[in-house]
């Protein structure tokens, strides 16, 4: 029997692209380049490549990986390249709609490394499973070059295609967080290239303090908990291997966009919280973060805002509350105007954050105790 433990220390959320952010140039019979960071390190691991949103087969006819040279420029250090399988074989076939493992590989990787993961591929559908979001340069080259040691600018692209999640395997047990949100928890309007979405620094704080949990982020842009949310919970969270930790920070377009109240977001939170509780897993409540100056800013609308952080705040002495809270809002709001977000951390639409608004949120992590046991308390004050 395998002994192994599974973690996943890179992941993204995954949808259909739009036309618009589908390749430069088709990927049939060419090369892409992939550049990650992974948080928690180790010697043995596995990458999930999908096809689930795909309408055909996704051909698969050599996959590499190899330390980057640096971010943002498609070099890798030659010398560290590996060929990687599946079923020991270099050629895969994914059928429409299913996702794949690479077989098992050994590779040392520090924590935080920066990884480039080379794929030449053979067929590939019209329609094209990836992360649109990633503030991350990926480059495209005609032909099979994947060996080569850089590839060229000329048909970069900054999306990540079909690359899903990059696991550790190890004999002893890693214990993993995802983060679950929206385009802030995507990191919108951070720099790119430079990893500075709020749980890139979020890990680099638990590193300071030598506390070894694997980040996955799964935030994605656009998107409402009460729709795309709750449809992609059990995939993009519950079943994340490894993962023992979720931070929520969700809700923000259900209540401008869907005009949702407070209510109904809160009966969505206690479904969340029940789910990851069955899932033997802790859920951690972020509060919603200001948004006065935003184009779809109401007073009601904030009104709704303040009302369901009320009730997160709260939460933790219920039954069918947050095991703890992340109070978001207090470290980005203004100290002259707090239904807005400090003029510092503001992207400039008044919603989204700049990289120093994103490092700000660390903070709110004040108490890294709550990441120090694995354990599960559900008796809670009434």
């Amino acid at each position: 029997m395998d002994s192994n433990y599974f973690c996943v220390t890179w992941s993204n959320s995954q949808n259909l692209v739009p036309k618009d952010s589908s390749p430069s140039i088709d990927l049939s019979n060419n090369s892409l380049r992939q550049i990650v960071k992974i948080s928690i390190g180790g010697e043995k691991f596995r990458i999930k490549i999908s096809n689930k949103h795909g309408n055909d087969s996704l051909e698969i006819k050599s996959l590499s990986l190899a330390k980057s040279h640096s971010q943002g420029s498609g070099k890798i250090e030659l010398d560290t390249k590996k060929q990687i399988t599946f079923n020991n074989k270099e050629f895969v076939s994914i059928p429409k709609g299913e996702i794949i493992y690479t077989d098992p590989f050994d590779y040392i990787l520090p924590s935080c490394s920066e990884v480039a993961i080379s794929i030449f591929f053979g067929k590939v559908p019209s329609d094209i499973t990836g992360h649109i979001y990633s503030i991350s340069n990926s480059f495209i080259e005609k032909g099979n070059k994947i060996n080569e040691e850089k590839f060229s600018d000329e048909y970069k692209v900054s999306h990540w295609y079909f690359i899903s999640n990059i696991e550790i395997i190890s004999p002893t047990q890693v214990k993993g967080l995802v983060c679950f949100g929206d385009s802030i928890t995507d990191g919108r309007f951070s720099s790119i290239d430079k990893q500075e979405r709020w749980p890139d620094f979020l890990f680099k704080k638990l590193q300071e303090e030598k506390i070894d949990i694997a980040i996955n982020n799964q935030g994605l842009s656009g998107t409402s908990l009460s729709t795309a949310g709750m449809e992609r919970y059990e995939d993009d969270v519950l079943k994340q291997n490894g993962a023992k930790y979720i931070i929520i920070l969700y809700g923000i377009n259900d209540i401008t966009k869907l005009n949702k109240n407070e209510n109904e977001i809160i009966e969505i939170y206690k479904k969340v919280i029940k789910k990851a509780h069955e899932a033997n897993m802790l859920i951690y409540g972020g509060t919603l973060t200001p948004f006065k100056g935003y184009r779809l800013y109401t007073e009601e609308k904030n009104m709704i805002r303040i009302k369901v952080n009320e009730w997160i705040r709260n939460s933790k002495k219920i039954t069918d509350g947050f095991d703890e809270i992340i109070d978001f809002d207090l470290v980005l709001r203004d100290d002259n105007d707090i239904n807005k977000v400090n003029d510092n951390y503001n992207s400039g639409d008044c919603v989204h954050l700049n990289s120093i608004g994103y490092e700000r949120m660390k903070d709110a992590f004040n108490d890294l105790t709550i990441f120090n046991n694995y354990s599960f308390n559900f008796e809670k004050k009434q």
